[in-house]
Parts: C-alpha cells; sequence; structure tokens
C-alpha cells in the first residue's frame, strides 16, 4: 500500500472532513501558536467566522510552514461535536486519538489558493507526504548568533518552552 494520507489516518469516508488550512489570520502564524501553547492551537480550530466553514464531522488540521513555500504540518484530527450560530469559538471539538502520533510530526506538500476550509475529497490527490519529522516541530532551529532575528513572538516561544538550541 502506498504512503498517502487516506491510509495514514485510515480515512474512509472523505466527505467526513474537511481540510483546515491554518495560516496567518493578520494577527497571528498559526506555526509560532502551535509551539508557543497547544492549547492556543486547538482554540485555533474553534474559531468560526461569517460562515459555516467546518459544516462536516471531522476538521483535518493542517499549520502552513511559512518557511517552506507549500509545506503543512499536521495539527490533528478534531470531531466536531457542536455549532454555534455566532462568530467567534463556536465550535465545540474534541481531539480524536487518530494520527496523534504524527502531530507536529507529518509534514506534507499540497499547492492550494486563498481560503481556510476546503473540502478532503477536492484535495486528497494532490497531497503528498513531505517528511516525518523524528520529533514534534518546536520551531526553527538555532543557526547561530550572527543569523539571530527575533520578534517577539519568537523570543517568547523560545524562552516559555525552555528551548536548549
Amino acid at each position: 500500500m502506498p504512503l498517502n494520507m487516506q491510509s495514514i489516518f485510515d480515512i474512509d469516508i472523505l466527505s467526513d472532513y474537511k481540510f483546515h488550512a491554518a495560516r496567518w489570520n493578520g494577527e497571528h502564524q498559526p506555526l509560532d501558536l502551535f509551539t508557543r501553547d497547544r492549547e492556543d492551537w486547538v482554540d485555533w480550530n474553534r474559531w468560526r467566522g461569517q460562515k459555516d466553514d467546518f459544516n462536516r464531522r471531522h476538521i483535518i488540521s493542517f499549520i502552513d510552514v511559512y518557511q517552506e513555500r507549500w509545506i503543512w504540518l499536521f495539527g490533528g484530527i478534531f470531531e466536531v461535536i457542536a455549532r454555534q450560530q455566532t462568530a467567534g469559538r463556536s465550535y465545540t471539538i474534541a481531539s480524536c486519538d487518530r494520527g496523534s502520533d504524527l502531530i507536529g510530526r507529518l509534514k506534507i506538500h499540497l499547492e492550494i489558493g486563498q481560503g481556510k476550509s476546503f473540502c478532503l475529497e477536492n484535495l486528497i490527490e494532490k497531497i503528498s507526504i513531505s517528511e516525518i519529522l523524528k520529533e514534534p516541530y518546536s520551531g526553527a532551529p538555532f543557526t547561530g548568533f550572527d543569523n539571530v532575528v527575533l520578534d517577539f513572538t519568537a523570543l517568547e516561544t523560545i524562552i516559555r518552552t525552555d528551548r536548549l538550541d
């Protein structure tokens, strides 16, 4: 069996899933949020705009690795338990165990347009596995003092997570 998303996550019914393409929202990079605080990351998946973007049973969530073009980091699979009608943190979700060992480790290549929510069946053939990291992603590696250019968010993440590198 070839290594692909459908086999890795044992997805039978593609139409049960919305693909969440988490990307810059004008204020935060979700990749930085993911490395800084996993609870904040889960909250990111509860967000509902004016539309009911996550209108299926499951959300399969991927984070834009903004330093690498068209690379996305797996952020988890969530079951949508309830949907409120208002904008804000209006989805009640539960983390699924399926694929939990790959959260922060599985990177895929996918070229998609603007938007944050896509029907998985429309993307599945375009997705290729890029890499599986040994350890969950914890931020960009330290490349030496001569190359340090950090914004406050990145510095805060390093201090909060006690990164040794």
